[in-house]
């Protein structure tokens, strides 16, 4: 048996894919046929890396919120990698991400409310109360909810029954935007990887938002776009990855200033230019080595170089080739 490091899986059919057999998707599998058309193969065929992002206060945890949607198209672009599917080439980069789009317009994708300079956990509370839930849970028994909002259960309840704190904490885990806000926050952008770059996910996530010069810096690079043009982008990077355009430059190769301040990477993991720093370094060549003709994308003589560097003082950091 062989493990597999992408973002699809490559090989079988939707049909062909058995139902894992949890209740939830009793539920879930029947409504999604309802709200989009890719639902069903967000839940059979995609895998990510997610990341999980600690806040301090409210204040951190909207400017982590604002800079993560801002970033999510560039971390899409970067780790891109899910080309296959049902046995073929699918003409995207990330098909994972593409599928995301037609899920459920309710409840995944960009949060136009997190670009506010003001927005705070009320916002994220608001639009999580007027999602549209799943189910409920009582005494072992699953109750599908999907043809009520939280708003609608909190106020009036449905059969006697009155929402609970468990009910909202699990309604939470059923969002499904690119940065997901609850006791952390979790970063939801990018395809499943290799096992050998897996590494470089959390080692971007952690140099970006645990440096208050490299989140402020991240935020530099994509503050100006307007929502239109986020959105256009993000549809862009799913099909081109970092080859893709947006006010008529390739700038999700953008990313690559976290290779460019690799020193900070490190720095923020205590080990300058070494440790995690050498994992990004080492996997975002890797990834721009794969951007297409010419090694578009990130630079890659400079990440290799960086990756070089970062390995040579971090004795057994390096991982395996």
């Amino acid at each position: 048996m062989t493990f597999l490091g992408l973002g699809m899986q490559p090989i079988s059919k939707l049909a062909e894919i058995e139902w894992v057999p949890k209740k939830r998707y009793r539920i879930m599998a029947p409504y999604m046929l309802k709200v989009g058309k890719l639902g069903q193969r967000m839940m059979k065929q995609t895998a990510t890396v997610q990341v999980n992002i600690d806040y301090d206060s409210e204040r951190d945890a909207m400017k982590k919120m604002r800079v993560g949607m801002g970033l999510s198209p560039l971390l899409t672009a970067t780790f891109a990698n899910s080309p296959l599917c049902d046995g073929d080439l699918n003409r995207f980069m990330s098909f994972r991400a593409h599928i995301w789009t037609d899920t459920d317009p309710d409840r995944c994708g960009l949060l136009p409310f997190l670009f506010r300079d003001d927005c705070d956990f009320t916002d994220y509370i608001e639009y999580a109360l007027d999602v549209p839930m799943y189910f409920i849970v009582r005494d072992g028994e699953w109750t599908d909810m999907t043809s009520s909002t939280f708003r609608r259960f909190w106020k009036e309840g449905i059969n006697g029954t009155r929402a609970t704190l468990g009910d909202w904490n699990a309604h939470l885990t059923t969002l499904f935007p690119e940065f997901r806000l609850k006791r952390y926050i979790e970063a939801r952008s990018v395809d499943s990887q290799p096992p050998e770059l897996m590494l470089a996910v959390p080692a971007i996530v952690k140099g970006v938002f645990y440096d208050n010069d490299c989140l402020e810096g991240a935020w530099d690079l994509v503050k100006k776009w307007t929502l239109e043009e986020r959105v256009e982008l993000q549809n862009a990077v799913n099909r081109q990855a970092l080859r893709a355009r947006i006010r008529g430059r390739r700038r999700p190769s953008e990313l690559g200033h976290a290779v460019d301040v690799g020193s900070q990477v490190g720095r923020a993991c205590g080990q300058p230019r070494a440790g995690a720093g050498a994992w990004l370094c080492r996997g975002c060549a890797e990834r721009a080595g794969r951007a297409g003709p010419g090694k578009r994308g990130i630079r890659y003589s400079r990440a290799r170089r960086a990756w070089a560097g970062g390995a040579a003082g971090a004795a057994g950091n390096r991982p395996p080739d």
